[in-house]
């Protein structure tokens, strides 16, 4: 267990190397580097993880490939504590129901509970050396170089920071000091209430999943929320275009994006706007799955608490071939699509499944608004269920207009990539519940599985 002194040394190192070191000359040279990490970290696997052991010596592709199931099965044997997947995830679960996140599992270990969009709940261990390092590196990564002046200054006031998640962590409550004041907003409240604490904490920065975001942007155009922050950023979810103009509406500001999960911090938007890959800490190997679109492969070589190496995620990632003026060598994103399940599939002439990937969907979803607020399309075999929320009080004759462009529309892009027509059904609208994560596209039953 480390001490503040020892922390704070933690903290302060990861903070100046991944803002002002990792300078690469070109992509080559960042790669080269992640071998030499890449390999001293697998030697400390093969000592300190259970698991790993009989790998010792073998280069990363002959390591085997891991996913959440074999994750969570041989969960002890994936951590240098011994901590079972039982033992983590009760003592994640009582956290979140008594809303208590500052306790450790064992000394100098906390634990943490994703979302569990995909129907398993993540969980996953850090360390205090792990989450001071973090604390360093996401605030290198996004602190605007007026806010770290304002960091710096001893005479000016603390920055102010509101982060709105489902559940708080010792893993976000380790930036918070005396000259950085982390205001944790919680998502099992109710709109109005996380509205009514917003004016409170008048944040400079605002940090929530991508439909809370809108949902506050609205408030502020309504007039009911009154704040303006310098910086907002979007987790957890995938952030659309919609969501991106009302955050411009409401506080002229341009969302940008943390991309983190149970993994760890995969990706970040840089000075310049861009989504970059969060490289340098991690090692991450592409699956492709046409010639813009892949899933991740990640080995995590600053984890040591618990170990994620050649882990399989199931998220699709859209990459960008522009190059940043940021300098920066890692892979630059054009999009963080969803998750494999986000993919909806339909058959092509020749019988083939071919997928309708989720970005075409959220286009054509786009030009329905502002008549539409939100909108589900979920995929069961050949049969599209979608619900539309209209942004008004809208009549019977004005929702079944409304139903019936939405359905032409899809039928001509059905048509455009020469695809199989689903049924297309309508349903009344359904609030999410509080906290639970946005997912607009789903496929819950593929017509590979009739």
């Amino acid at each position: 267990m480390l001490n503040r002194l020892q922390q704070a040394g933690i903290f302060l190192h990861a903070f100046v190397r991944t803002r002002y070191g990792f300078r690469f000359s070109n992509r080559a040279a960042l790669e080269n580097w992640q071998q030499r990490r890449v390999s001293h970290f697998l030697q400390s696997c093969a000592q300190h993880i259970p698991y790993y052991r009989a790998f010792a010596g073998k280069p990363l592709p002959e390591w085997p490939l891991m996913q959440k199931d074999q994750m969570q099965q041989h969960f002890a044997e994936l951590n240098q504590a011994g901590i079972s997947l039982q033992q983590a995830q009760q003592f994640g679960l009582a956290a979140e129901k008594q809303r208590a996140f500052s306790a450790p599992l064992q000394p100098g270990i906390a634990v943490g509970l994703s979302s569990g969009t995909s129907g398993q709940r993540g969980v996953f261990l850090v360390s205090d050396k792990e989450r001071a390092r973090w604390a360093g590196v996401i605030l290198a990564r996004v602190l605007k170089p007026a806010h770290l002046r304002q960091l710096l200054n001893p005479f000016a006031k603390p920055l102010s920071v509101a982060f709105l998640l489902r559940a708080n962590s010792k893993l976000y409550t380790t930036v918070h000091n005396a000259r950085l004041h982390f205001h944790y907003g919680d998502l099992q409240q109710s709109l109005s209430a996380l509205v009514n604490w917003l004016q409170g904490v008048q944040p400079q920065i605002l940090i929530a999943p991508a439909s809370v975001l809108a949902a506050l942007a609205r408030a502020q155009l309504q007039g009911s929320l009154q704040i303006q922050p310098q910086q907002v950023i979007s987790v957890a979810e995938v952030l659309e275009a919609d969501d991106k103009l009302l955050v411009q509406q409401a506080w002229r500001q341009q969302a940008g994006q943390i991309y983190q999960c149970t993994e760890g911090l995969l990706a970040y938007t840089c000075e310049h706007g861009q989504l970059h890959l969060n490289e340098e800490w991690l090692h991450i190997q592409p699956h492709w799955l046409d010639t813009e679109r892949f899933t991740p492969e990640i080995t995590d070589f600053g984890r040591e608490t618990q170990a994620f190496v050649r882990y399989r995620l199931d998220d699709v990632l859209r990459v960008s071939s522009a190059q940043c003026r940021c300098g920066r060598h890692s892979r630059v994103l054009s999009a963080i699509e969803g998750r494999q399940d986000d993919v909806l599939w339909l058959p092509a002439a020749d019988s083939s499944m071919q997928p309708v990937f989720p970005d075409k969907l959220r286009h054509l979803m786009m030009q329905l608004q502002p008549a539409i607020e939100d909108y589900r399309i979920e995929q069961h075999g050949m049969i599209w269920l979608i619900r539309l929320q209209e942004a008004t009080q809208s009549t019977a004759e004005q929702i079944s207009a409304l139903q019936h462009q939405t359905a032409a529309a899809l039928f001509t892009l059905f048509l455009q990539q020469q695809l199989q027509a689903p049924e297309i059904r309508f349903a009344g609208w359904e609030a999410m519940p509080a906290g639970q994560k946005r997912r607009r596209i789903r496929c819950q039953q593929s017509p590979h599985k009739e």
